[in-house]
């Protein structure tokens, strides 16, 4: 017969040390809830349609693994996604120079239209922003990008900041090329 002879201090550690582990994991994952929360409530709150959670949904969803991968195209009215398409270098290039040709901000009190298509363009690695209007607002590289196409009117951007607040933003470039590429793929 072995005898295993343990010290009660040990055991105390030993307990201790479990204690202070779980205590841990339960505190980062209730810090990681809240942010999603703020995450959610920021592009709901900014965005100023509270009742669209699909939309809302879709454009706070960026930490899903396939975001590097897939293009999404978003209809507005139908509140869910319609297409997806596997990210290529020809449609991120393009995205990107529509970054470079931001000329302001977006001036309409109404940000998000009744209907149309929001386009989510992944940047694998992160795109570098070299523009006074992203700048300016402390954005210097970026992992994605939405493209607002409303039925009427001109295309514009959607950026998420670092605190995921939406920024809406007018460019000057000719989106044709673009709807035809996503239509052909």
């Amino acid at each position: 017969m072995v005898i295993i002879k343990v010290k009660t201090r040990y055991i105390g550690i030993f307990f201790a040390f479990i204690m202070l582990c779980s205590i841990g994991t339960i505190l980062y994952k209730h810090k990681e809830d809240i942010n999603v929360d703020n995450k959610f409530k920021a592009i709901s709150s900014n965005v100023g349609e509270l009742g669209r959670d699909n939309l809302v949904s879709f454009l706070a969803s960026s930490d899903s693994s396939n975001v590097h991968k897939i293009i999404e195209i978003f209809d507005i009215a139908k509140g869910e996604v319609i297409r997806e398409i596997e990210a290529n270098t020809i449609i991120q290039n393009k995205a990107e120079l529509y970054l470079t040709n931001i000329t302001g901000m977006y001036d309409k009190v109404k940000a998000i239209p009744e209907k149309g298509y929001i386009a989510r363009v992944p940047f694998e690695p992160s795109a570098k922003v070299n523009n006074k209007w992203l700048n300016f607002d402390g954005i210097n590289s970026m992992d994605q990008m939405f493209i607002i196409f409303p039925e009427n009117g001109e295309a514009y951007l959607l950026v998420l900041d670092e605190k995921f607040r939406p920024l809406f933003y007018n460019f000057e470039s000719d989106t044709s090329e673009l709807m035809d590429l996503i239509n052909t793929i």
